[in-house]
């Protein structure tokens, strides 16, 4: 088996997460959980700080910074193979600095999970699984 990170292809999801409302984050949390799960479903493994800190802001004293230099450090360390945008991406400050990042990586953007192509039959062979549950 190759090591993961030639295997496993990470899917950066970014998109808006702040809002004037609590449905109106809700939703941008649904937007990006959707997006998680189609990126999933086209063999890609879903990095979504959406999910990660999910509702925090309604029970955690963190100010935004805290969540949006989490979010550009988890890029920076995880290095995804690629970033899609999601929702109203281009009215999210977070968003545009993520994207930025993304560019100033090397990280391919794509601005739909629709243009993400489906690697999906390219993922793990049934002889990998042994291989891989003896390490």
């Amino acid at each position: 088996m190759k090591n993961g990170k030639d295997k496993i292809k990470f899917a950066y999801i970014a998109g808006p997460y702040s809002a004037p409302t609590v449905d109106e984050i809700d939703a941008n949390i649904y937007t990006a959980w959707e997006a998680s799960i189609e990126v999933a479903n086209k063999g890609w493994f879903p990095i979504c700080p959406h999910q990660n800190t999910a509702k925090f802001d309604r029970f955690c004293d963190q100010p935004y910074e805290f969540y949006i230099e989490g979010d550009l450090e988890l890029i920076r360390r995880v290095q995804p193979d690629v970033m899609v945008m999601v929702g109203d991406y281009m009215s999210s400050q977070g968003a545009v600095i993520e994207m930025a990042l993304a560019r100033d990586l090397g990280i391919r953007i794509f601005t739909s999970v629709v243009d993400l192509p489906d690697i999906s039959d390219s993922g793990f062979e049934s002889e990998d699984w042994g291989v891989f549950l003896e390490n």
